[in-house]
């Protein structure tokens, strides 16, 4: 069977010492304009919310999923966040974000990575 290559983002492997999965709230801004998917680094921004980490740039951890209420009352879950997806006006847009720094990640590298490359920390 050949490897699968496909683009995932960072993806969920192991913790050191706990459950696999943990998440913590954020919050997004309203009607946030950029789509952030499972898998992606994000970042604190200057508001208090999360947006997407630049890259090179520092971040708080990975996104997992967003939770929303739309305009018209539904209650709304996702694995993405759809780039200015309005909510109804006084709710808050709920991002789960994987930020358990002993959380270990599977991630696709873009280059050759050598031997010695392998199981490095990201800060």
């Amino acid at each position: 069977m050949a490897n699968d290559t496909s683009k995932f983002g960072f993806k969920p492997w192991k913790p050191q010492g706990g459950c696999i999965g943990r998440t913590n709230e954020y919050t997004l801004a309203t009607a946030y304009g950029t789509a952030i998917f499972q898998g992606d680094l994000v970042t604190m921004l200057a508001d208090g919310s999360i947006g997407v980490a630049a890259e090179g740039g520092e971040f708080c951890g990975v996104f997992a999923g967003v939770r929303w209420i739309g305009t018209d009352g539904s209650v709304n879950y996702s694995n993405n966040w759809v780039a200015s997806t309005a909510e109804q006006s006084g709710t808050e847009i709920v991002a789960l974000v994987y930020d358990d720094p002993h959380q270990l990640f599977l991630v696709r590298a873009t280059a050759t990575i050598s031997e010695a490359d392998k199981g490095q920390l990201a800060d």
